[in-house]
C-alpha cells in the first residue's frame, strides 16, 4: 500500500512541475551534450535556494558559447539565475535570457499602461510583460498574476520573486561586477553567497547550511578567437568543486587535435564555395575523488571559435549553424540563428538527428525511445498559441506521414486534435465568471472542465467507457489548492497542494490520512490509519529514496507536530 501511495505522490509532483510557468530545474539538452544552438552544455546542481515559502534549484552550467564573457567561475561556467539578462535589440523589440536558460522575445505594446514615460513590451506567448522605466531599468512580470517578478538594471539582475509564496530577493555584486550574495529582502538574511579569495577568485559557495569548496587554477585552451592562448587573457579556470569530504569533482582543460571541417563561403563575385578548414578544438575532462582527478572517460570537446560540440565520452557530433559560425561569411549574428542542424553518432549506436528552423517553428529529431525520426511544427506567430504544436509527422519509407494535427481558437485554446483515426473536439462556452470546455472523442463525450476568470480549474468531470464518472472539484486552500475527488457522486479523496504544487495533506474515504512536512532540508510524511496504525517516512532533500522511521518516540513526536498543523 505504501508503494502505491508513493507512486501516486510522484505522479502528482511531476504533473505540478510541468504546470509551472517558470521551471528552474535544469532543462534537457537538444541532443546529447549539445544545446539547441550546437554548443556543448553540462549541468551541475549546487543545491536548493530557500526563499521563504518556496525554494528552487540553483545550478552551475558549463556552456561553450564563445559569446559568453568569463565570469566569476572563469570561462564557460555560469549560474543561469545570476547570468540572466534583458536586451533591447530594436526600437520595438527586446529579448530576455531568463534564469530558465531560454531566450524569449517581446514586442512593444502601444496600449501598455506605463507611468512617467515608460514602455511596455509583451512576450510572444503573452505569458510575460516587460516594463522599461525612464532610467532604463526593466521589470519583467508574469501576466497570470502568479507573482513571478524580475528587476534588471543595465541588463543585470537586481531583484526577483519566484511566485506569490516566495520571498522577494536582492542580488548584490562586487565593484568588478561579480555576484556576491542573494539576500531574502523580508528577513535581510543571506540565502546564497560566493566567498572570494581576493577580489575575483571564488573559493566557496554557501547555500543555507551547505558549503561547496571551489578551486580555481590554470587551463590550456584556445581562446574564442580560434588562435591565441586563453592564458593571454589572464583568466582562471574552474578546477574543482567539493561538496563534501568524499564528493569532489575535478575539471581539467587542454587543447585537443585540430578538426577538419568544410564550410560554405561566398567569394567576391558572389559565388558560393566550399572550403576545408583546420579548426582549433578544446577539451575538458571531468574526474571524481575516487581517481584523484586522473584521466577519465567523462569529457567533452568543442571548436574554440564557434563553440560547437565535436565529441564527448560516448559520441561524435556534426553541427551546422551558419548564422552563428565565425568561419563562414554568411553569418548574420541575429538574436537567433536561421536554422541549426545536428547529428550525433553514439559509439556502437545508430545516428541521431536534431534540427530547428526558427522562422517556421519546424523541429526534426530522433525519438530515442523508438528510433523514429519526428518532425514537429509549432506556431511561431505572436499570440496565446505561440509555441504550441501545430502538427507532428513521422518519417516512414522516406516520406513524412501526418501523425497529429492541432487547431486552436484566438485565445490559444484547443478546438480540434487529429491523431491517427481519433479526433478530439473542444467546445467552449464563455461567461463573465469564466469558461467551460466540453471535450468529445470521435463524437462521444469524454470530459468537461470548468475554469474561473483567471483560467484556473474549478471543476472537471471525466466520462469513462464503462459509464463511471470521475469528478474533481478545485478550491483554494490556506497555502495552495484543494482537490476533492468523487466517483459516481461518492467522495473518494480530498487533498491539498502547497503553492509549488506539492502534496501537503490527503484524506481518503476509508478514513486514512496523510500529512506532509518539509523543513530543514528533509521531507516527512505521516500516514494515519483508522485502526490506529501510524507510518512515518522520511525523504532526504537530495532525493535519495525513502526511509521508514520505526522508533516509537520519534513517531510520537512527529504525530504531535504534524497533527498540530491541521
Amino acid at each position: 500500500a505504501r508503494f502505491l501511495i508513493l507512486t501516486f505522490i510522484f505522479l502528482l509532483l511531476s504533473i505540478a512541475a510541468q504546470a509551472r510557468l517558470l521551471d528552474l530545474d535544469a532543462r534537457n539538452n537538444a541532443l546529447g551534450s549539445a544545446n539547441s544552438f550546437g554548443h556543448g552544455r553540462i549541468v551541475r546542481v549546487l543545491g536548493e535556494l530557500p526563499m521563504g515559502g518556496a525554494s528552487c534549484l540553483i545550478n552551475l552550467v558549463f556552456n561553450t558559447n564563445p559569446a559568453d564573457a568569463p565570469g566569476a567561475f572563469g570561462p564557460y561556467w555560469r549560474i543561469p539565475l545570476l547570468a540572466s539578462t534583458v536586451v533591447q535589440y530594436k526600437q520595438y523589440k527586446l529579448y530576455w535570457d531568463g534564469p530558465h536558460e531560454r531566450r524569449q522575445f517581446f514586442s512593444l505594446d502601444p496600449s501598455g499602461d506605463t507611468r512617467r514615460g515608460g514602455k511596455v513590451f509583451v512576450e510572444r506567448g503573452q505569458d510575460w510583460k516587460a516594463t522599461i522605466g525612464r532610467r532604463g531599468e526593466v521589470l519583467i512580470e508574469a501576466l497570470d498574476e502568479s507573482g513571478y517578478v524580475f528587476r534588471y538594471d543595465e541588463g543585470r539582475l537586481e531583484e526577483f520573486k519566484l511566485g506569490d509564496s516566495a520571498a522577494r530577493c536582492r542580488v548584490t555584486y562586487s565593484g568588478r561586477g561579480y555576484p556576491l550574495y542573494i539576500t531574502n529582502a523580508e528577513t535581510n538574511r543571506r540565502i546564497f553567497e560566493i566567498e572570494y579569495r581576493g577580489a575575483t577568485e571564488p573559493e566557496r559557495i554557501v547555500i543555507g547550511e551547505q558549503r561547496i569548496e571551489v578551486e580555481m587554477g590554470d587551463g590550456e585552451l584556445t581562446a574564442p578567437d580560434g588562435s591565441t592562448n586563453y592564458r593571454n587573457y589572464r583568466v582562471s579556470f574552474l578546477r574543482s568543486l567539493r561538496f563534501g569530504e568524499k564528493n569532489t569533482e575535478y575539471f581539467s582543460y587542454s587543447k585537443a587535435d585540430a578538426r577538419k571541417r568544410e564550410v560554405s563561403i561566398v567569394d567576391e563575385a558572389g559565388k558560393k564555395l566550399t572550403k576545408a578548414l583546420d579548426l582549433a578544438v578544446n577539451r575538458m575532462e571531468i574526474a571524481n575523488a575516487e581517481n584523484g582527478g586522473a584521466d577519465s572517460d567523462n569529457w567533452i570537446e568543442w571548436e574554440a571559435g564557434s563553440g560547437f560540440v565535436t565529441a564527448d565520452g560516448g559520441s561524435t557530433y556534426s553541427v551546422k549553424n551558419d548564422s552563428w559560425d565565425p568561419n563562414t561569411n554568411e553569418g548574420n549574428w541575429e538574436v537567433t540563428p536561421d536554422a541549426v542542424e545536428m547529428t550525433r553518432h553514439p559509439l556502437g549506436g545508430d545516428e541521431q538527428r536534431w534540427s530547428y528552423v526558427w522562422n517556421s517553428g519546424v523541429r526534426v529529431y530522433t525519438d530515442l525511445a523508438t528510433g523514429e525520426v519526428i518532425r514537429r511544427t509549432v506556431i511561431s506567430s505572436t499570440g496565446p498559441a505561440n509555441g504550441k504544436l501545430r502538427k507532428r509527422e513521422v518519417l516512414k519509407d522516406g516520406k513524412w506521414t501526418l501523425d497529429r494535427q492541432n487547431s486552436y481558437d484566438p485565445q490559444g485554446r484547443p478546438i480540434r486534435a487529429v491523431h491517427g483515426d481519433s479526433m478530439r473536439i473542444w467546445k467552449w462556452e464563455d461567461s463573465p465568471e469564466g469558461s467551460e470546455a466540453t471535450e468529445y472523442l470521435n463524437g462521444s463525450l469524454v470530459r468537461r472542465t470548468v475554469y474561473d476568470s483567471a483560467g484556473d480549474f474549478t471543476e472537471r468531470e471525466i466520462f469513462k467507457v464503462n459509464g463511471d464518472v470521475d469528478r474533481y472539484v478545485y478550491d483554494d486552500a490556506e497555502d495552495g489548492r484543494a482537490i476533492t475527488h468523487y466517483l459516481n457522486g461518492d467522495a473518494v479523496s480530498y487533498k491539498e497542494l502547497d503553492a509549488l504544487g506539492r502534496l501537503s495533506y490527503m484524506k481518503w474515504a476509508d478514513g486514512r490520512e496523510q500529512i506532509w512536512n518539509r523543513k530543514e532540508g528533509k521531507e516527512l510524511f505521516l500516514t494515519l490509519y483508522p485502526d490506529g496504525r501510524e507510518y512515518l517516512v522520511e525523504r532526504k532533500s537530495n532525493g535519495a529514496g525513502y526511509t521508514q522511521i520505526e522508533a516509537p518516540e520519534l513517531i510520537a513526536n512527529a504525530v504531535k507536530l504534524l497533527t498540530q498543523t491541521r
